[in-house]
Protein backbone atom coordinates (compact mmCIF):
# COMPACT_ATOMS: atom_id res chain seq x y z
CA UNK A 1 0.00 0.00 0.00
CA UNK A 2 1.00 3.33 -1.01
CA UNK A 3 1.42 6.00 1.50
CA UNK A 4 -0.05 9.63 1.27
CA UNK A 5 2.63 11.91 1.03
CA UNK A 6 1.83 15.52 2.20
CA UNK A 7 4.30 18.29 0.79
CA UNK A 8 5.72 20.85 3.42
CA UNK A 9 3.63 23.83 2.33
CA UNK A 10 5.94 26.33 3.95
CA UNK A 11 9.29 26.70 5.90
CA UNK A 12 9.38 24.37 8.72
CA UNK A 13 12.10 23.21 11.58
CA UNK A 14 13.23 19.82 11.45
CA UNK A 15 13.70 17.82 15.14
CA UNK A 16 15.30 14.38 15.15
CA UNK A 17 15.14 11.98 18.22
CA UNK A 18 15.26 8.30 18.83
CA UNK A 19 12.37 6.25 19.76
CA UNK A 20 12.24 2.66 21.01
CA UNK A 21 11.60 0.42 18.01
CA UNK A 22 8.70 -1.05 19.42
CA UNK A 23 7.08 2.70 19.72
CA UNK A 24 8.53 3.24 15.65
CA UNK A 25 6.68 0.09 15.13
CA UNK A 26 3.65 1.30 16.41
CA UNK A 27 3.52 4.53 14.97
CA UNK A 28 4.37 3.26 11.33
CA UNK A 29 1.29 0.91 11.55
CA UNK A 30 -0.99 4.11 12.93
CA UNK A 31 0.66 5.96 10.16
CA UNK A 32 -0.53 3.72 7.43
CA UNK A 33 -3.90 2.81 9.08
CA UNK A 34 -4.36 6.84 8.48
CA UNK A 35 -2.95 6.78 5.19
CA UNK A 36 0.03 9.60 5.82
CA UNK A 37 3.70 9.27 6.21
CA UNK A 38 5.01 8.89 9.59
CA UNK A 39 6.42 12.61 9.80
CA UNK A 40 2.63 14.28 9.10
CA UNK A 41 1.34 12.10 11.94
CA UNK A 42 3.31 12.70 14.34
CA UNK A 43 3.56 16.68 12.99
CA UNK A 44 -0.36 16.51 13.88
CA UNK A 45 -0.02 14.47 17.15
CA UNK A 46 2.41 17.00 18.36
CA UNK A 47 0.79 20.35 16.75
CA UNK A 48 -2.45 18.97 19.04
CA UNK A 49 -0.74 18.24 21.66
CA UNK A 50 0.77 22.15 21.81
CA UNK A 51 -2.35 23.71 21.26
CA UNK A 52 -4.04 21.53 23.58
CA UNK A 53 -6.37 19.81 21.67
CA UNK A 54 -5.14 16.56 22.43
CA UNK A 55 -5.73 16.76 26.49
CA UNK A 56 -9.32 17.86 25.71
CA UNK A 57 -10.14 15.19 23.23
CA UNK A 58 -8.78 13.02 26.22
CA UNK A 59 -10.81 14.97 28.94
CA UNK A 60 -13.59 14.31 26.56
CA UNK A 61 -13.25 10.76 25.89
CA UNK A 62 -12.38 10.56 29.68
CA UNK A 63 -15.75 11.90 30.76
CA UNK A 64 -17.55 9.93 27.52
CA UNK A 65 -16.37 6.99 29.74
CA UNK A 66 -17.07 7.86 33.22
CA UNK A 67 -20.49 8.83 32.15
CA UNK A 68 -20.79 5.35 30.05
CA UNK A 69 -19.65 3.31 32.67
CA UNK A 70 -21.60 5.16 35.42
CA UNK A 71 -23.70 3.13 38.00
CA UNK A 72 -26.43 6.04 37.29
CA UNK A 73 -26.51 4.74 33.54
CA UNK A 74 -26.10 0.99 33.55
CA UNK A 75 -28.76 1.17 36.08
CA UNK A 76 -31.07 2.75 33.56
CA UNK A 77 -30.33 0.68 30.67
CA UNK A 78 -30.92 -2.46 32.86
CA UNK A 79 -33.73 -0.65 33.54
CA UNK A 80 -34.79 -0.07 29.85
CA UNK A 81 -34.03 -3.49 28.84
CA UNK A 82 -36.03 -5.10 31.73
CA UNK A 83 -39.01 -2.96 30.85
CA UNK A 84 -39.14 -4.32 27.25
CA UNK A 85 -42.98 -5.38 26.70
CA UNK A 86 -44.13 -4.44 30.21
CA UNK A 87 -45.70 -0.72 30.40
CA UNK A 88 -46.90 -1.37 34.08
CA UNK A 89 -45.34 1.77 36.03
CA UNK A 90 -44.22 0.13 39.33
CA UNK A 91 -41.49 2.33 39.86
CA UNK A 92 -41.37 5.63 42.20
CA UNK A 93 -41.33 9.04 40.90
CA UNK A 94 -37.93 9.66 42.86
CA UNK A 95 -36.65 6.44 40.32
CA UNK A 96 -38.18 8.15 37.41
CA UNK A 97 -37.03 11.21 37.78
CA UNK A 98 -33.38 10.10 38.46
CA UNK A 99 -33.69 7.79 35.25
CA UNK A 100 -34.93 10.88 33.73
CA UNK A 101 -31.95 13.07 34.44
CA UNK A 102 -29.51 10.41 33.37
CA UNK A 103 -31.28 10.23 29.91
CA UNK A 104 -31.26 13.97 29.69
CA UNK A 105 -27.29 14.06 29.82
CA UNK A 106 -26.83 11.28 27.88
CA UNK A 107 -27.65 13.36 25.13
CA UNK A 108 -23.95 14.62 24.61
CA UNK A 109 -22.05 11.43 24.74
CA UNK A 110 -24.04 9.48 22.44
CA UNK A 111 -24.81 9.09 18.72
CA UNK A 112 -27.65 10.62 17.10
CA UNK A 113 -29.76 7.27 16.64
CA UNK A 114 -29.22 5.77 19.55
CA UNK A 115 -30.05 9.26 21.00
CA UNK A 116 -33.13 9.34 19.13
CA UNK A 117 -34.58 6.12 20.56
CA UNK A 118 -33.36 7.42 24.03
CA UNK A 119 -35.85 10.46 23.40
CA UNK A 120 -38.68 8.56 23.27
CA UNK A 121 -38.08 7.25 26.85
CA UNK A 122 -37.65 10.86 27.67
CA UNK A 123 -40.86 11.92 26.20
CA UNK A 124 -42.41 8.83 28.29
CA UNK A 125 -40.90 9.61 31.38
CA UNK A 126 -41.88 13.17 31.30
CA UNK A 127 -45.55 12.29 29.88
CA UNK A 128 -46.16 9.36 32.94
CA UNK A 129 -44.75 11.96 35.34
CA UNK A 130 -47.01 14.66 34.47
CA UNK A 131 -49.90 12.65 34.21
CA UNK A 132 -52.92 13.49 37.09
CA UNK A 133 -54.10 10.48 37.54
CA UNK A 134 -52.76 7.28 38.95
CA UNK A 135 -55.84 5.11 37.75
CA UNK A 136 -53.60 4.09 34.86
CA UNK A 137 -50.48 5.44 33.47
CA UNK A 138 -48.03 3.16 31.38
CA UNK A 139 -45.00 3.56 29.03
CA UNK A 140 -45.11 3.42 25.78
CA UNK A 141 -41.61 3.06 24.54
CA UNK A 142 -41.93 -0.51 26.18
CA UNK A 143 -44.84 -1.73 24.25
CA UNK A 144 -43.78 -4.23 21.12
CA UNK A 145 -46.43 -3.30 19.06
CA UNK A 146 -43.81 -1.24 16.05
CA UNK A 147 -45.22 2.04 16.45
CA UNK A 148 -42.83 5.66 16.30
CA UNK A 149 -43.30 5.53 20.31
CA UNK A 150 -41.92 2.17 20.73
CA UNK A 151 -37.98 1.66 21.49
CA UNK A 152 -35.87 0.21 19.03
CA UNK A 153 -34.39 -2.39 21.25
CA UNK A 154 -32.42 -4.75 18.54
CA UNK A 155 -30.55 -1.10 18.01
CA UNK A 156 -29.75 -0.41 21.25
CA UNK A 157 -28.50 -4.10 22.09
CA UNK A 158 -26.31 -3.64 18.57
CA UNK A 159 -24.66 -0.58 19.58
CA UNK A 160 -23.62 -1.84 23.05
CA UNK A 161 -22.45 -4.98 22.11
CA UNK A 162 -21.33 -4.16 18.85
CA UNK A 163 -17.24 -3.91 18.36
CA UNK A 164 -17.93 -0.94 17.46
CA UNK A 165 -18.91 0.82 20.87
CA UNK A 166 -14.95 -0.38 21.57
CA UNK A 167 -14.20 2.11 19.46
CA UNK A 168 -17.01 4.73 20.10
CA UNK A 169 -15.73 5.39 23.35
CA UNK A 170 -11.96 5.76 22.24
CA UNK A 171 -10.69 8.84 21.53
CA UNK A 172 -11.12 10.33 18.07
CA UNK A 173 -7.22 10.77 16.79
CA UNK A 174 -6.62 12.64 14.30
Amino acid sequence: MKVKSNKIKYEEATLNFRVPTSLKLDIAKISADKNITMSQYLRDLLVSIHDGSYGKMIMESNAKKAFLFSIDFLQLMIWVLGKKGESKVVESKEELEKYLSTLKRADIYLPSDINHELNKIILDLIRVLSARSYDYKGFDFSKDYGENSSLNYELIISFFTSNNFGEFIQPNQK
